[in-house]
């Protein structure tokens, strides 16, 4: 009696399309919003939380709506269908709207910025010189003339320049590209929305209960993949300043190949009956339960339940609260407080350490159980931040043995959390439980940059990790009191 890791890694499918959509749309969507649209920070940024603000309100929605749904296909499998289908088709639109946007950008001579030594400069049409000079005068950005160039020694002070103009110079005069392009993308975010939380679903209706940890890791692993592949995709067909068709056309076609793998192999009904069968066999469920499930009867969360379940929606807040606080800002902290050159190494370190232990923290949860592995892992988690609030730029090293901590607590967290909530759930209501638990991470993930950057800007960068340390323990707090949730034995 074990895990089908076989069937495991096909639903994972479905979360590795999820994964790859947002490598692509972390990696590119800010940069379009600044690079061709001329959008500021604050705005870009704005436009950066749409993901978070539609998940906050959308995945619960979707995920209890799966739960009800009677088709013959099973309850996860149609979302998963028509969701996929119109991202992929129209995140093509995404990059088409961009491209039309670049090519006014280069119509109106406002092109890349060059690179001359250690200086910056525009390739760009001579008659908008001098609005570059007023732009960067008024702005306070340190320039010098050079023939007929505006030179910088500053890529952010160039870059600045350039997003300003090109708002100026053809956003503001024209926003038709602009609200075409927010609105595409909208319709796009709310597709990967609608079978997000089915997708995640999924998983615990085909898997039995003692196995939930490990096929959650599993899982967890396909979205990494799906991340790898969104980062060849971009690194291999695109270049700064150029246009992003190829590789939204590839994304695209990526996605309707695993939308018709998915179809293909995918049996849900089939693999959710046998389940069931499996779990009556080892008195895993009762048959009145599996009856309930059939018949999409959600019983109401028992009293017994009911603080377990408030207190892990509590935890899920407060370590996301921390953790994402960090990764939102950890590329500034450690280029200008530890003075770090490969700013990037130490995050990736972390991710490679959370990949590597993924299926032996689930495995570790098997023996000590989930509760337990999760207050493990946010001791790893505070243990990486605190003594990185003691860092110096001459003990910047140690950066590099802490984050590969951090990142194993993390995923000691993120394996075992998500299996506990959905064990309190009746087996009939699994999406509705599922979308409780990413209300709770995306709303830590919504506020979090603006407290922690509220922060930082009273009391400087060095505040980031006793903020993220003080929140981390905040959560062990509330998780040591959990009563239930755990990893239920085999019979």
């Amino acid at each position: 009696m074990k895990l089908n890791y076989q069937r495991t890694i096909l639903i994972g499918l479905a979360f590795l399309s999820i994964q790859l959509f947002w490598g692509f749309y972390e990696a590119v969507i800010s940069k379009m919003l600044v690079d061709s649209f001329g959008l500021n920070p604050f705005w870009s940024n704005f436009v950066m939380t749409f993901d978070n603000l539609i998940g906050l309100i959308l995945l619960p929605l979707f995920g209890a709506l799966s739960d009800k749904s009677k088709s013959r296909y099973g309850k996860r499998t149609p979302f998963i269908t028509i969701g996929l289908s119109i991202a992929a088709f129209f995140v093509i639109g995404v990059a088409l709207i961009d491209f039309y946007q670049q090519s006014a950008v280069v119509d109106a001579g406002i092109l890349s910025i060059l690179q001359d030594g250690s200086n910056y400069y525009f390739q760009t049409d001579a008659s908008l010189i001098e609005r570059i000079q007023a732009i960067a005068n008024a702005n306070n950005r340190v320039f010098t003339i050079l023939g007929d160039s505006v030179m910088f020694t500053s890529k952010l002070d160039a870059s600045f320049v350039r997003y300003t103009l090109i708002f100026e110079s053809i956003t503001s005069i024209n926003p038709i590209f602009l609200i075409l392009y927010i609105g595409i993308l909208f319709v796009t975010l709310i597709s990967m929305a609608f079978y997000r939380t089915p997708a995640v679903s999924l998983m615990p209706d085909v898997t039995p209960k003692p196995f939930r940890s490990l096929a959650n890791a599993i899982v967890n692993l396909m979205g990494v993949l799906g991340y790898i592949v969104a980062t060849l995709i971009i690194s291999t067909l695109t270049q700064e300043f150029t246009s992003y068709i190829p590789s939204f056309v590839t994304l695209s076609m990526v996605m309707f190949g695993i939308l018709l793998l998915f179809r293909f192999i995918v049996k849900e009904v089939a693999w959710v009956k046998e389940m069931h069968a499996f779990s009556l066999e080892h008195n895993l469920e009762t048959a009145e339960e599996i009856e309930n499930i059939k018949s999409a009867k959600a019983e109401p969360l028992p009293q017994k339940y009911r603080l377990s379940f408030m207190l892990i929606m509590a935890s899920v807040f407060l370590w996301f609260f921390s953790f994402n606080a960090v990764t939102t800002k950890f590329t500034d902290y450690a280029s200008n407080v530890l003075e770090l050159t490969n700013y990037v190494l130490p995050v990736t370190v972390a991710n490679i350490a959370a990949l590597i232990g993924f299926l032996p923290l689930a495995k570790l949860a098997d023996k000590m159980g989930r509760r337990k592995t999760v207050l493990l892992g946010i001791l790893m988690l505070s243990s990486g931040t605190l003594v990185g609030s003691f860092l110096t730029v001459s003990s910047a090293w140690i950066i590099y043995l802490i984050m590969p901590v951090a990142g194993l607590g993390f995923a000691a967290i993120n394996v075992n959390s998500y299996p506990m909530i959905v064990e309190m759930s009746s087996g009939s209501n699994i999406g509705k439980y599922t979308g409780y638990y990413y209300t709770a991470s995306m709303a830590a993930q919504i506020f979090t940059p603006l407290a922690s950057g509220a922060l930082m800007t009273l009391l400087g960068l060095r505040v980031l990790f006793p903020y993220a340390t003080v929140f981390a323990l905040l959560s062990f707090f509330t998780m040591y009191f959990v009563k239930h949730g755990d990893t239920v034995k085999q019979a």
